[in-house]
């Protein structure tokens, strides 16, 4: 009888070790691909916000566009993300995610294309 138990204790903590095992595998790559939310404004440097304006993660197909407040908010893989800022008549400007949750950018006029205009 005690040969028996003996089996069937070694068998359960078996069991528990792989179960153990197998939560913190499952956790951990959860963690790892966890995104982030980031939001922020795009302004020109009169304070004036930016409808429309493109945000776009470097080297995807992610992309959002600003909403009527010039407000935006993008999912990112990881810190080391970079948003690019787009507007017609604007330069771009890029990004990198770091550790912030909130990024609000000031696009300058492109003076190539007023002076293209002109």
């Amino acid at each position: 009888m005690k040969k028996v138990l003996s089996r069937s204790t070694g068998r359960i903590k078996g069991i528990a070790l792989c179960i153990l095992v197998l939560a913190s595998l499952v956790l951990s790559s959860q963690t790892i691909s966890a995104q982030s939310l980031i939001s922020g404004s795009v302004k020109d440097t009169k304070g004036e916000e930016l409808i429309g304006a493109t945000v776009m993660i470097k080297g995807s197909q992610t992309g959002t566009i600003t909403d009527v407040n010039g407000n935006f908010s993008i999912q990112v893989a990881n810190e080391k993300a970079t948003l690019v800022f787009t507007y017609i008549g604007y330069n771009a400007k890029e990004e990198v995610v770091g550790n912030r949750k909130t990024i609000n950018v000031v696009l300058e006029e492109d003076s190539k294309s007023i002076d293209e205009v002109v």
